[in-house]
């Protein structure tokens, strides 16, 4: 069983061994597990960041909205059975303050370019794309 701070972490997804590596680099190894399902809730196979009223999808680390949730199931996602893929859709479109649409993603507050990496998301493109804003 692998350890981190006395603490057994096997049995635990990705995302939530991610969560508990990003809260101990930012807070240190005393209160590692004090608030980590307080920052972030985990529905497979996406995770709910609070700070940014968004869903990532853990197999493609991608962000949206909930109204994005089944139509990103349908397309990538064929090992989860249609009955599952319309629980998790409506499971997180229920998440309060969550961002439900594309009209509200207009509203979105882009982190400053100062924010470290949001290790839910996958790595930035470096195909000469970037954001016009910043």
């Amino acid at each position: 069983m692998k350890k981190r701070g006395g603490v057994g972490i096997d049995g635990l997804c990705k995302p939530a061994v991610a969560l508990c590596t990003r809260f101990t680099q930012l807070f240190g190894e005393r209160d590692r597990f004090a608030i980590p399902t307080i920052i972030m809730t985990i529905i497979e196979p996406f995770v709910y960041l609070p700070e940014y009223r968004v869903v990532v999808c853990t197999k493609c680390k991608y962000g949206m909205s909930a109204g994005s949730v089944r139509t990103h199931l349908a397309g990538r996602q064929p090992g989860i059975l249609d009955d599952e893929k319309a629980s998790i859709a409506e499971e997180i479109s229920n998440i309060p303050g969550i961002i439900q649409d594309e009209q509200e993603l207009d509203g979105f507050q882009f982190p400053s370019p100062a924010t470290k990496a949001i290790l839910e998301l996958a790595e930035p493109k470096t195909d000469g794309l970037g954001c016009k804003m910043c």
